[in-house]
């Protein structure tokens, strides 16, 4: 027992979680018809975590269809477990209303937010924020103009009556921060992508982060990240940043697995579409990096699946770590799927919600 503890501890800076041994479901209820993301944040050490989901189609009239449902750019969902089974409610502005909106509002109608990672610190929740705009009506049209910090100055309450304070981290359209955030000693440190015409071909992750004692001041200001002569510089991320992992995405996660003292960073294959969840490790948050390893194949792709959609791509593939058995070293991942044809997503409701699979992570093969 008393190793079970100190493992959770080290899983979880902060926090003392138990490993939960509930696989983690999305059932569509209470208006909330799908979504995609899906990172997870431990809240406390009981089991409670928030769920951040990206795009989301929610209605208010009890039926179960997409077609005239709206979309908004962000919900979240509060999940419980007691270790038998979970309890999951879900989030958003206006719910039961006509006039629904994203539970983080960037409070513009040209943009909206999309949730990347976030972290517990000092009892409040920070999570970052992707602002984007769309340039056109597919599900490629669109481009990310920025970056802001949410502050959750009271996450222990019911989110209907959480503090949310916005701060901008910067204003740019081909950097991601925030696509996965690890807190280590007296900064947050936040993995960056590069996403734009010159890098989708390749996405490169780098680092940057911010000192703690900065947070509720001024989170730009304390902006820092990792140049090619390894030295912390000021600002955020530049064309000198050092490049720590190559073939990278726009989502991923990177956790601390004391089963392999390691880190693990967990992330769909960088192509398109992506086919395969790769697992890379490294001893330090900057690496180096090992080269990916496959650890698990989508097989939405396989025509024989009842699944199988031509139109049909999947992409978000993310850890959830406090769903890692530290006596087997298998754990959660999700990962969501979209169809290029509209029409499909409205019509079929199983795709468009986080899929989770257990796998073994942690493993002498994947080292």
């Amino acid at each position: 027992m008393l190793r079970t503890i100190a493992i959770a501890a080290a899983l979880l800076p902060g926090l003392a979680a138990a490993y939960d041994p509930v696989l983690p479901s999305f059932p569509l209820q209470d208006g909330w018809l799908g979504a995609d993301a899906a990172y997870s944040i431990p809240l406390d050490t009981s089991n409670r975590a928030v769920w951040l989901f990206g795009d989301t189609f929610v209605r208010n009239d009890g039926k179960m269809s997409r077609a005239g449902a709206r979309m908004i750019g962000n919900s979240i969902a509060i999940r419980n477990s007691d270790g038998h089974r979970q309890t999951i409610e879900y989030f958003w502005q206006g719910k039961n209303s006509a006039s629904p909106d994203a539970f983080f509002s960037s409070g513009s109608g040209g943009s909206r937010f999309w949730p990347e990672d976030g972290f517990v610190w000092d009892g409040k929740l920070y999570v970052c924020l992707t602002q984007v705009r769309n340039t056109g009506d597919g599900p490629f049209d669109f481009q990310c103009i920025g970056v802001t910090m949410a502050a959750v100055a009271n996450p222990q309450e019911p989110p209907a009556r959480w503090h949310i304070h916005y701060s901008q981290l910067y204003a740019r359209t081909n950097v991601l921060t925030g696509i996965s955030t690890v807190v280590r000693g007296d900064h947050a440190y936040l993995y960056a992508c590069r996403d734009d015409g010159a890098n989708k071909g390749n996405r490169s992750i780098s680092l940057g982060r911010i000192a703690l004692k900065a947070l509720d001041s001024d989170p730009a200001a304390g902006l820092e990240y990792l140049n090619q002569q390894n030295a912390w510089v000021p600002g955020s991320i530049h064309e000198d940043a050092k490049v720590i992992m190559d073939r990278g995405v726009t989502e991923m996660t990177v956790r601390w697995h004391p089963n392999c003292s390691c880190w693990v960073a967990i992330q769909m294959s960088n192509e398109f579409p992506a086919r395969e969840i790769w697992r890379r490790e490294a001893p330090h948050l900057e690496g180096p990096w090992s080269e990916p390893v496959p650890i698990f194949t989508i097989p939405e792709y396989r025509p024989s699946n009842p699944e199988y959609g031509a139109d049909r791509f999947f992409y978000a593939g993310k850890e959830h770590l406090e769903f890692l058995n530290p006596s087997n070293g298998v754990g959660v991942v999700t990962y969501a799927g979209l169809a290029a044809n509209m029409a499909h997503i409205a019509t079929d409701l199983k795709i468009y919600v986080p899929e989770p699979v257990q796998l073994t992570i942690d493993a002498t093969k994947n080292r």
